[in-house]
């Protein structure tokens, strides 16, 4: 080869003297050469790398797809090449196997990443891959690259291509997620069954051609008038720059009229508009089934920050469910929403580890969580074994600046002792909607109301409140121990402050009909954070609790609240006599003896006053 203008003597030989043939040779079909020649002093060497494929052992797990890996080292990368000829099995990537493949290819000077996938071709192409193992055949080098992960459209989140990472790195946090909108024409026959494609490209490299499988809002995709969401994981590609999207032009009536794609990169904050409003059609407009788009519009946003959660549920009969289940952080710089913990994996069964990737603002080092689950289901119960979280800090964020280098902050969350969740039963209703803001203030307090917010419009049914130290109240509640694995941490909140018990005195007045047969919910804010809400359960005063001028007495474990400033308190409106005369709440702050009085002496009732259940 001989560059055009080029100086004399620029020339360069690659000698190859293999067979490029699945049926002569060793089977490859491509070769990576270095070149040679007069103006190269070193060339570059050739390196053998064994790449061991571990298919998971569990139902389901091997595939007949076709499957293909490219490995990434700090000098380049050996691009895309398919595993055909497994060096010990016929049959390839049946489930618990292992099977081994070499990719030659120039010296990447230390394998750092690999990209596997398949084509999701074939029957039973799903597949779970549990690792890939690759070593370098002249040094003996050998990195393991954890997956235990499935590689399937109706399976996880739904990808067939994956990014690994040298064990020990948090496998999610290593990609950047893309939230892809496509919206398909509102005209006759805009709609498409063909398979569509996208490939993203930035100023750091592109995603590689991606397939948008399967909708996370829509099964039936790509129809007329209809949006249609994806989220893609790939490797950061810096700012987007351009898109190209087509299909494969198969199946009856293929042609398709693609109005526009939006894009939102959570981790940079940015959105981007790609405005098409044409048809991607071979019979259509100008016969072409793929374009090539620019950013027609971009919005800066509030950046997120990605978070890997690893549920493990315990090795104990019935542990599973099948219930929802939701998480919410809490850290130093505030709480997270509300999330749903789910994919397309039948998740939450005995002994499983789960893994999910969320995306949160920054709330600071991790001081709790609150997990729990809709009850939905039959058998809904759930052991929960732990929980552990992983992040990153970025530059962006105040706290990196007294940090040297961006590290994951791990915090590891884990039930010390064996007890199953123990339910907190409620509905939310329309009267506990229009109560939320009507909570109990104490006299003597001058915080605002603003400053916290009720969380019992989260539509958690049965909620487990876990941080650091907590054990069993006498009143039944069972809550989890937790200790923190990190040597670094104490077991205290982050704040420094520890594990507080309350007494609440709930005073029924004395008024005729003035008790309840109700369940009644109580949530507790002070200048610290708030104790989530929590249902009355056994009252140390009386069996039956909330009757005619009675004194009930519960006890309530949380985190240190501090100062407290109000309550929120209501009940579900159950049975046959729920209307309920409050005539005060005390507060008894166990360690330091303060009470604090909140004074109601009003009904909660539908039929009473203002009809408000809670107050």
């Amino acid at each position: 080869m001989e560059p055009i203008g080029g100086k004399k003597g620029d020339l360069y030989t690659f000698k190859c003297g293999k067979w490029l043939d699945t049926n002569e040779g060793d089977g490859e079909v491509i070769r990576e050469i270095p070149s040679t020649g007069p103006g190269v002093k070193r060339p570059q060497p050739l390196v053998r790398y064994s790449v061991s494929v571990v298919t998971g052992d569990k139902r389901g797990a091997g595939t007949d797809a076709n499957v293909s890996c490219c490995l990434y080292g700090r000098q380049g990368d050996t691009g895309n090449r398919p595993l055909t000829a497994s060096k010990n099995n016929r049959n390839k990537f049946e489930r618990g196997q292992s099977d081994e493949f070499t990719i030659e290819a120039v010296d990447l000077k230390s394998v750092k990443k690999v990209k596997i996938g398949h084509d999701d071709s074939g029957v039973g192409d799903g597949w779970f891959l549990k690792e890939v193992i690759v070593r370098d055949e002249a040094t003996g080098e050998s990195t393991t690259f954890p997956c235990d992960r499935w590689l399937a459209t109706d399976e996880d989140d739904g990808a067939i291509v994956r990014e690994l990472t040298s064990e020990g790195s948090p496998q999610l946090l290593n990609t950047t997620s893309y939230h892809v909108a496509v919206k398909t024409g509102d005209i006759r026959g805009a709609g498409t069954d063909a398979d569509v494609y996208i490939q993203i490209y930035g100023s750091d490299g592109d995603t590689g051609r991606l397939k948008l499988t399967r909708g996370e809002n829509i099964r039936n995709k790509f129809e007329r008038g209809r949006t249609d969401k994806f989220k893609l994981e790939a490797t950061d590609i810096g700012r987007l720059e351009r898109i190209y999207i087509g299909h494969s032009d198969s199946g009856i009536g293929a042609g398709w009229f693609l109005d526009g794609i939006e894009i939102d990169v959570p981790s940079s904050g940015m959105h981007y508009t790609f405005k098409a409003n044409r048809w991607l059609a071979s019979d259509e407009g100008d016969g072409k089934t793929e374009i090539e788009l620019y950013p027609t519009q971009t919005r800066q946003q509030d950046k997120l920050l990605p978070y890997e959660i690893t549920v493990a549920t315990g090795d104990t009969l019935n542990a599973g469910t099948d219930a929802q289940v939701v998480l919410q952080l809490y850290g130093e710089d505030g709480k997270s929403e509300v999330m749903k913990l789910r994919n397309k994996t039948d998740n939450f069964e005995r002994k499983a580890i789960d893994k999910f990737k969320i995306e949160a603002p920054d709330i600071g080092p991790i001081t709790k969580i609150r997990i729990g689950h809709d009850g939905r289901g039959v058998g809904s119960g759930w052991f929960l074994d732990s929980v552990k979280i992983q992040r990153f800090v970025h530059k962006t964020s105040k706290r990196k600046k007294r940090r040297r280098e961006p590290q994951p902050k791990i915090r590891m969350f884990l039930r010390k002792k064996n007890r199953i969740l123990m339910f907190i039963n409620w509905k939310k209703t329309k009267e506990h909607k229009r109560g939320l803001n009507e909570d109990l203030e104490e006299p003597s307090s001058s915080s605002s109301s603003s400053e916290s917010s009720s969380d019992s419009d989260s539509n958690i049914e049965h909620e487990e409140e876990i941080h650091a130290d907590e054990d069993v109240t006498d009143d039944g509640m069972k809550k989890a121990e937790v200790s923190n694995t990190q040597p670094d941490v104490k077991q205290v909140a982050s704040d420094g402050s520890e594990d507080q018990q309350y007494k609440v005195h709930v005073f029924t007045g004395d008024v005729f009909r003035g008790g309840t047969d109700a369940n009644v919910f109580i949530t507790i804010f002070g200048e610290n954070g708030d104790t989530g809400e929590r249902k009355l359960l056994k009252s140390e005063t009386n069996t039956d609790k909330f009757e005619r001028g009675k004194e009930d007495i519960f006890k309530l474990d949380a985190v240190d609240l501090g100062k407290l400033f109000k309550v929120h308190i209501r009940h579900d409106n159950a049975l046959i006599q729920p209307a309920w005369f409050l005539d005060r709440v005390e507060i008894e702050d166990t360690d330091t003896g303060s009470i604090y009085v909140f004074h109601c002496e009003r009904w909660l009732a539908k039929n009473k006053e203002d009809g408000k259940i809670a107050r």
